[in-house]
């Protein structure tokens, strides 16, 4: 989906930077739109998308799937830890982190399902123990930093995603404009575009009818 998104946005701005280049070069007649064209709407429609692909590294939260098993997530691929305890007695549920490979790099994920090892290069340091279920659990993520997100048992929703500070927000949320780090959601991305296409297409053909006019009173 992210990968989707991204490319949907660069082809996005490369067709209306081509066609607005094209109106550029049609001539000093067809040209004229160009300074009446109200060109900050288009900036502020189109910059966002430019922006698109630069995903903040360090956004980290906790889902929980159909069987209320936690999955940290995290917008990029950069954890390389995760210790889940009981918030309110300390008691561990679960650690696991990435053992640095020979060049000091680490085998880091976008998401860790709790209580699985997510790859051959990490090591479980305590063993999964969710008898009995805490009351609120307590993340610890290492992420391009270290962040905690606390979560109640009785607060625990599905396509829900956990964040630190005690946010929260919908999946489609944090994969659409929490991860993009831009306000905007992929129907928006989209209605922008096509309003970007049509002022566009709009100003080449009021340019063509206006030089038509021209070049027919000269006649």
């Amino acid at each position: 989906m992210r990968v989707a998104q991204e490319t949907f946005s660069i082809t996005g701005v490369a067709v209306v930077l081509s066609r607005s280049r094209r109106a550029l070069t049609l001539g000093s007649g067809q040209s004229e739109w160009v300074s009446r064209t109200p060109w900050l709407v288009v900036v502020v429609t189109v910059a966002p998308f430019l922006l698109s692909g630069c995903s903040p590294p360090n956004e980290v939260g906790v889902r929980f799937d159909a069987t209320d098993r936690p999955v940290v997530v995290d917008c990029g691929t950069w954890i390389d830890g995760v210790s889940v305890s009981d918030a309110d007695t300390g008691r561990a549920v679960w650690a696991a982190h990435a053992t640095p490979l020979r060049n000091g790099g680490l085998q880091t994920r976008g998401y860790i399902s709790v209580g699985t090892l997510p790859g051959s290069l990490w090591t479980e340091t305590a063993p999964l123990a969710v008898n009995p279920r805490p009351a609120n659990l307590r993340f610890s993520v290492e992420s391009f930093g270290h962040v905690v997100i606390d979560v109640s048992a009785a607060s625990i929703q599905e396509n829900r995603v956990y964040r630190s500070g005690a946010r929260s927000e919908s999946l489609s949320h944090f994969n659409e404009q929490t991860c993009s780090g831009i306000p905007l959601s992929t129907n928006q991305v989209r209605i922008g575009l096509v309003a970007v296409a049509l002022a566009t297409a709009a100003g080449v053909a009021l340019s063509r009818i206006r030089r038509r006019k021209r070049d027919t009173a000269g006649a």
